[in-house]
């Protein structure tokens, strides 16, 4: 009888990693557009400050934070239904918990002086790394966990080593560490990008 429960749980346990590793591949979407919203702010961002441009540069988060987040609502809308597990919820959770994480700390952090500008790059690589680590754990996808390091690595230098070209290093991170492997988990998905 034990062993019967036990086949029965490690079964279970196999169906929601394997849908885990489809909501990751189902979602390459948002991470491609979140990767390339963040790389845009982040460029803007920088020139707006490097040419002053103060009523601008209070312009960008706000709006690229309300397409992004809305632009999600729409893709969540239109995805195809999946199961609903332990695992798609975790997956989910982790990456909404992430985005409300940076939104939080970058907006009300900055506004509000708690967090000094030159600590954001660093903070928004290292909470990327919290999440790809705990997606891949989640959905069993090894390379993520390579991205997690590369993510905490670039945490470690842009903590360590703050410059006024730390925004054009996240946005270059953004691009090839978030939406290049987007564009993989697409394909690998059966999604042609």
């Amino acid at each position: 009888m034990q062993a019967e429960e036990a086949g029965r749980r490690l079964h279970e346990i196999r169906n929601w990693m394997h849908e885990g590793r489809r909501v990751m591949a189902e979602s390459w979407r948002f991470q491609l557009g979140w990767g390339v919203l963040s790389s845009v702010g982040l460029i803007a961002t920088w020139w707006a400050v490097r040419a002053e441009a103060w009523t601008a540069l209070a312009w960008v988060w706000p709006l690229a934070l309300l397409v992004g987040w809305l632009g999600s609502v729409v893709l969540a809308r239109i995805a195809p239904a999946r199961a609903r597990n332990q695992a798609t919820r975790a997956v989910e959770g982790v990456w909404v918990g992430a985005g409300a994480t940076l939104t939080l700390v970058g907006l009300a952090g900055l506004v509000g002086g708690a967090l000094p500008p030159a600590a954001l790059p660093g903070t928004v690589s290292a909470v990327l790394g919290g999440a790809y680590w705990a997606t891949a754990r989640v959905a069993g996808i090894g390379w993520l966990r390579g991205l997690a390091v590369i993510w905490w690595a670039g945490a470690s230098f842009l903590l360590l080593f703050p410059s006024e070209h730390a925004l054009l290093l996240l946005a270059a991170m953004a691009l090839l560490f978030e939406a290049g492997p987007a564009l993989i988990l697409g394909r690998d998905g059966g999604a042609t990008p």
